[in-house]
């Protein structure tokens, strides 16, 4: 049997490989999205791409971008994590520290999310709510009150259903439409 070397090179390609396979920490993926976003971008506007590309990632990868819940709440799907350490901002725009930690995300997970941004964020926060509430994992467990769980398995199934982000913005945008006659 041939053994690999153990030099740093390999411990390098070794730890890549764990980071692009194993879930990152929710606020170091919330802490990308606020530095990386080109305008501002407000809490409600986190809270969707953040669902979003958790969708999008779970159906593509098969496997969750982080661990991390996400509930159903009165505006869409929400991560009560995130809520909690950033609700003092109300309806400002959000900002984090440059040194802010985003050391469990991989160069791939970087892409993945700068390109789920440029498709979400400049729809707005009213169209990205209202996108997330004509979604079925929203729409089958928003209780008013009550802020649910929704599966991770429900949004993986859900977002496996569309080709690509933006077959599923098409969509979506018709069902606003349709929901607001």
């Amino acid at each position: 049997q041939t053994k690999l070397p153990t030099n740093s090179i390999n411990r390098h390609r070794v730890k890549h490989l764990e980071n692009m396979m194993s879930s990152s920490k929710i606020n170091d993926v919330a802490n990308y999205l606020i530095l990386e976003s080109n305008t501002a971008i407000s809490h409600r506007e986190l809270q969707k791409i953040l669902y979003f590309s958790q969708g999008f990632y779970l159906a593509k990868y098969d496997e969750a971008l982080f661990e991390s819940d996400i509930d159903a709440w009165k505006f869409g799907p929400v991560s009560g994590t995130i809520w909690g350490r950033f609700k003092s901002f109300g309806y400002q725009n959000l900002s984090v520290s440059q040194d802010a930690s985003i050391a469990t995300l991989s160069k791939e997970k970087k892409e993945f999310l700068t390109f789920i941004m440029s498709l979400f964020l400049v729809l707005g926060e009213t169209m990205l709510i209202d996108m997330s509430h004509t979604d079925y994992p929203w729409e089958r467990n928003y209780i008013a009150g009550i802020n649910k769980l929704i599966e991770k398995e429900e949004i993986k199934e859900y977002f496996q259903e569309f080709e690509n982000p933006e077959t599923y913005i098409s969509i979506a945008k018709e069902k606003v439409k349709f929901s607001r006659l």
